[in-house]
């Protein structure tokens, strides 16, 4: 009995969590009781109540621990992905930093070298119009496309270029597990040192007149893509430029000539402080600037320039044109004199199109346009939407998917690189649609009516009609079409609508005007028969009807009930003459023909003199 009482202790002891809990523990047991399992398994009730504690306990502990083994694994995995796609990153960039050593390398001059005008647009192209094209569209806006000059020369056809010292294909570059595209593009850009240190496609904007400012580079970028579903469409991207000098080293001589001063004029902007620099060449430096000892006129107030050249605008107002003779002297004494003249233009500023709206998933295209500074404008925009370009003209073309409002900056720079920058909203809307009125058949002389409905846009609807028949008309802002015919026939307007998205959206139906079998008044109108006229105003009131379509003659009229002063000219068909007195008058017309059958027709009106 001991050893089985030893035994079960020993188990107790290894698997505590598998004792049981009584049920009754504390309820039937009478006070300082205990639940007996032998002789030597006796515990005190307290006891065991603490043992199922340490099973909650245990279980909590398993769950914690299930809990923070799911989450190291998570953080592993993520830590994981996050490490490979560092490294991809880095060798990505080592892959375009190989590429710009290789491309330095290279004389600027052989970097065209077999890359024919073909292949080197349809390289352009596909990177247009690829998955980073966004990302791309800042360095192509930047340089002008180019090819190799021999091979435009001799074969504008040629498709050469694959084989090129700078390939027009994309290429295989595989490091460690991952194989990249390469794509290397080169174009053609200048910097104007003298308005800053951008470098920018030659065909945009307004270059310095003085060639000797412009500073003629290619800039090659390349474009380093590969697969990783952490990125847009399942591909991650690095891009990497480099500028490479078009010219030749310079070559400089000991002996320096005169001075010769090549600005002419300089402008300068109201409420925009501007320094410029007078332009020199030659000389032997350094060069100093002044107003001519020979013509000593005074700079105006707004300006000041320092012996260095430098010439500082503050015009607080438009001024007119003035100048001065300015005189550059070299370190030997030598100088040379020129008249500049000196210009104040508002500075330029971006004018907020009307109609900065479209229609959803419907062509965009409007054009932002400026005041101001000195033209050519060129306009970037920092901020558009996804589906959205702008032109350096300021034209914005392209299409939305979404309704909604979407906020468009644009920046518009000068000739001289004077920029502002504006931002606007443009906004999508439901397309534009149009009901036109129902069919409708009336009779000649009766009036017509019907609306068009527009639906969508912005809600600036104006309407338009073509093929309405005479006599009837519609309202340019409500589309009420509303009119007497004044000949039979059957019509088939087509009704037009605009709003200040766009348009026209158009629609049509068909309008049949029958003619009449009776003798019936055309004026007065029998719609609106009713007249007003002023005490001492000449009336004339011509009295017609249809007689004509119905191919009656001799036709006569009585009217009663004129007011004084009104009388029927049956010799002209109308009532003449001047109201003398005022009221109210109830007016009886009456139309008679007696061939080739007799027909009578009557109409009655209010005749109102005031």
């Amino acid at each position: 009995m001991a050893r089985v009482a030893e035994k079960g202790r020993r188990e107790s002891l290894l698997f505590p969590a598998v004792l049981p809990i009584s049920p009754y523990e504390g309820s039937h047991l009478p006070r300082g009781g205990s639940e007996t399992n032998g002789d030597e398994m006796r515990r005190p009730a307290a006891r065991r109540g603490d043992e199922g504690a340490t099973l909650i306990e245990l279980v909590v502990a398993l769950a914690v621990v299930s809990v923070a083994m799911a989450g190291l694994g998570a953080f592993f995995i993520n830590g994981t992905l996050v490490v490979a796609n560092q490294r991809d990153q880095r060798q990505a960039v080592q892959v375009a930093a190989s590429a710009i050593e290789q491309v330095r390398a290279l004389e600027g001059s052989s970097l065209l070298a077999g890359r024919g005008p073909a292949k080197s647009k349809a390289q352009w192209d596909a990177v247009r119009q690829g998955p980073f094209a966004k990302k791309m569209k800042p360095y192509l806006d930047s340089m002008a496309l180019e090819a190799d000059p021999e091979i435009v020369r001799k074969d504008p056809g040629s498709l050469l270029g694959a084989e090129a010292a700078i390939s027009t294909e994309p290429q295989k570059v595989t490091v460690g597990s991952v194989t990249f595209d390469r794509n290397i593009l080169v174009g053609r850009c200048d910097v104007y040192f003298m308005r800053n240190d951008d470098c920018v496609n030659p065909g945009v904007g307004t270059p310095p007149s003085n060639t000797a400012e412009i500073l003629k580079y290619f800039r090659v970028v390349v474009l380093v893509s590969w697969p990783n579903k952490a990125c847009t469409a399942g591909r991650c991207s690095h891009i990497a430029s480099t500028l490479i000098s078009e010219a030749a080293e310079p070559t400089f001589g000991s002996k320096a000539a005169y001075p010769k001063l090549v600005t002419t004029e300089m402008t300068f902007y109201v409420g925009h402080p501007v320094t410029q620099r007078i332009d020199a060449d030659y000389g032997q430096l350094p060069n100093v600037f002044g107003v001519s000892p020979s013509w000593p006129a005074p700079l105006p107030s707004w300006l000041a320039m320092t012996p260095g050249g430098y010439v500082t605008g503050a015009p607080t107002a438009l001024v007119p044109d003035s100048s001065n003779v300015v005189r550059v002297t070299d370190k030997r004494g030598w100088w040379a004199e020129q008249k500049i003249t000196w210009k104040v233009v508002a500075p330029p500023a971006v004018v907020i199109p009307d109609n900065a709206g479209s229609y959803l998933n419907q062509p965009v295209k409007y054009q932002v346009t400026a005041t101001g500074g000195v033209k050519k404008y060129v306009f970037t925009a920092a901020q558009l939407p996804d589906g959205l370009e702008i032109a350096t003209d300021g034209t914005i073309t392209g299409t939305l998917p979404a309704l909604g409002t979407y906020p468009i900056t644009v920046t518009v720079e000068d000739a001289n690189g004077i920029r502002d920058t504006k931002t606007f909203q443009h906004t999508v809307y439901e397309p534009l649609t149009l009901t036109a009125p129902a069919n409708q058949k009336v009779v000649l002389g009766a009036a017509a009516s019907g609306t068009a409905v527009a639906k969508g846009g912005d809600g600036a609807y104006a309407y338009t009609a073509t093929g309405l028949p005479a006599g009837v008309t519609i309202d340019g802002r409500t589309g009420v079409v509303s009119g007497t015919p004044l000949l039979a026939g059957t019509y088939t307007p087509v009704i037009s609508v605009s709003d200040g998205a766009g348009g026209p959206v158009t629609a049509g139906y068909q309008l049949v005007v029958e003619a009449a079998t009776t003798l019936t008044f055309t004026s007065p109108n029998v719609s609106t028969p009713d007249q007003q006229s002023a005490v001492g105003d000449a009336v004339n009131l011509p009295l017609t009807t249809n007689a004509d379509l119905l191919l009656l003659r001799n036709v006569s009229f009585t009217v009663t009930g004129l007011p004084p002063g009104l009388k029927v000219n049956n010799g002209k068909d109308a009532i003449t003459g001047t109201p003398t007195e005022a009221g109210a008058y109830l007016v009886t017309a009456t139309a008679d023909s007696k061939l080739p059958l007799p027909q009578t027709t009557t109409i009655t009106f209010v005749w109102t003199v005031s």
